[in-house]
């Protein structure tokens, strides 16, 4: 008895590090195919894309996105009717479709026969769930110390109805609660709804939440790019995803000023960024100048989000500003200086 049950241990941790070994092989292959993306290599990036999508797990909206843009420039129309249906699968609205540079896709498909072709499997009911627990979580938080007991006594509901959604899903995934998306349905969102949520709970200090989130992630349902926004309120202040905290913040503009990190850190972050399927620091700074540059329109949706920070000045001191700053970072350098306070990034 004792034997089989060791053997089935033992089958149990080979599919788990086989699966572990899958996740991370698919997210390397998606940086690899965003950087060939910056080097203006589509074709190349493309086919990393279609190795990617080989490794049996759900995958994510934004890495379809990027490679049907990919599929439309390169004209691979079976690639292109592929991934479109990948998002309508996602649930991702016709009206997303509509940008200039997806046109190729319909002159190849009539997209009103894609839906009613494509089937979703959507969970109803925990759709549902989502939906009030999001309603009620909004209901009171305002700047209000007035409602401050009926926010504690709604985020203790929905941390109850949190755990049992992740005992039962492990994490809601997009194939089974659909896309986020914003700017009127024209992006993909990073994050939805029930991440929301899960942030109000780390922010309250249950970070016993992380282990489901830190499965999930290495099941390849949680995308590492919302992992970083949960590991901002968990992680030790020395396991730093970024130059300046926990989150994956590589450059910090405050009034004409930009700052970022001490390059010499970037092996220790890095180190710690591999955990979590992140790309390099020097990775991230290529895709953050490609994605966020003001000069063009962004057409690419890279993973490259909360690297970069634009705050208000503290008062109207700025010197005292940036050594609050150095106090928390000393590692911190001027990266640039501009000729007005404005963003210097999307």
């Amino acid at each position: 008895m004792y034997k089989k049950l060791l053997m089935w241990l033992l089958c149990v941790l080979q599919a788990w590090v086989l699966l572990a070994q899958n996740v991370e092989k698919y997210h390397g292959l998606i940086d690899k195919a965003e950087l060939l993306i910056v080097d203006g290599n589509e074709g190349a990036a493309l086919a990393l894309y279609q190795e990617a999508f080989k490794e049996n797990f759900g995958h994510f909206s934004k890495d379809y996105y990027n490679a049907l843009l990919c599929a439309c420039k390169t004209k691979a129309d079976a690639q292109c009717i592929n991934y479109a249906t990948q998002l309508v699968k996602r649930g991702v609205q016709i009206s997303f479709f509509s940008k200039p540079q997806l046109q190729y896709l319909v002159t190849l498909q009539d997209l009103s026969t894609l839906y009613k072709e494509t089937e979703t499997r959507f969970d109803k009911s925990l759709q549902d769930t989502i939906a009030l627990m999001i309603k009620e979580d909004q209901q009171y938080r305002v700047d209000n110390i007035a409602v401050q007991d009926l926010i504690y006594k709604a985020d203790e509901i929905n941390y109850a109805r949190i755990v049992r959604i992740f005992e039962k899903y492990e994490y809601p995934t997009e194939l089974l609660i659909g896309t986020s998306t914003f700017q009127g349905g024209r992006r993909i969102a990073t994050r939805n709804d029930f991440d929301v949520l899960i942030t109000h709970q780390l922010k309250n200090g249950h970070c016993e939440l992380m282990d489901y989130l830190t499965q999930a992630l290495r099941k390849g349902l949680l995308n590492p790019e919302v992992f970083v926004t949960h590991a901002t309120y968990c992680l030790d202040d020395e396991h730093r995803l970024g130059y300046f905290n926990r989150n994956q913040e590589i450059y910090y503009q405050m009034d004409s000023l930009i700052f970022t990190g001490d390059p010499a850190m970037e092996p220790y972050v890095n180190q710690t960024r591999k955990q979590y399927y992140l790309c390099t620091i020097e990775e991230l700074k290529k895709k953050v100048h490609f994605a966020y540059d003001k000069s063009k329109e962004p057409l690419y949706s890279l993973h490259c989000n909360y690297a970069i920070t634009y705050r208000e000045l503290n008062g109207n001191d700025l010197n005292k500003n940036i050594e609050e700053l150095k106090e928390k970072n000393p590692s911190t350098i001027l990266y640039k200086t501009l000729k007005s306070n404005e963003p210097y990034f999307w």
